[in-house]
């Protein structure tokens, strides 16, 4: 979703028009053996957590963020053992997924942790990332290849972002904005 920007130069109509996308960027982590299982334990309990909120919202017909957020926070923060920040973005995971479909109750199969830039996620250079799990911050090394490095490094504004398990490996889905690319003028029309 681009982001626009209007700048204009005093007495002329000339202005200039910045735009930014979002990027997701999928990099893999290396986590130790000890941080894998705790990786594994907080992306079952997020998985638990997510179709308990979702049934929730489901029986109570609560799809809006802050009234599902007054129903299940206390219940799934004492349930799931989860710090504030992470209890709320798996709330607001659910409560954005009833926004396209309100037709049926939302199964989630697959686990994910949904995290918040400085909130539940933050970087420690370009090659250690600090993520909140339920054994506190666990600072885990990232193996980033050549375009992942480049678009990382680019990056005007992190977003909100995921952790997630494929094929018994790790990897995080970190969405950017980075400047689009300037438009360049036709010569032959």
């Amino acid at each position: 979703m681009p982001s626009f920007f209007l700048f204009y130069l005093t007495n002329q109509h000339f202005y200039a028009i910045l735009t930014y996308m979002r990027i997701t960027i999928k990099c893999r982590l290396n986590p130790d053996n000890r941080q894998a299982k705790i990786l594994n334990k907080t992306l079952s309990q997020c998985l638990e957590a997510l179709n308990y909120i979702s049934k929730i919202a489901w029986d109570n017909r609560c799809f809006n963020r802050v009234a599902l957020h007054h129903l299940t926070y206390y219940k799934t923060k004492s349930k799931f053992k989860f710090s504030s920040q992470i209890c709320c973005a798996i709330k607001d995971k659910v409560a954005f997924s009833y926004k396209s479909n309100r037709k049926k109750q939302h199964i989630f199969k697959n686990p994910v942790l949904p995290l918040n830039f400085t909130r539940t996620i933050s970087f420690k250079g370009l090659d250690i990332v600090s993520i909140s799990t339920l054994k506190d911050r666990q600072k885990i090394a990232l193996i980033l290849g050549d375009y992942q490095k480049q678009m990382l490094a680019k990056a005007i504004k992190f977003c909100d972002s995921e952790l997630i398990k494929q094929n018994k490996k790790f990897y995080l889905n970190i969405v950017i904005e980075i400047p689009d690319e300037p438009l360049k003028e036709a010569k032959d029309v």
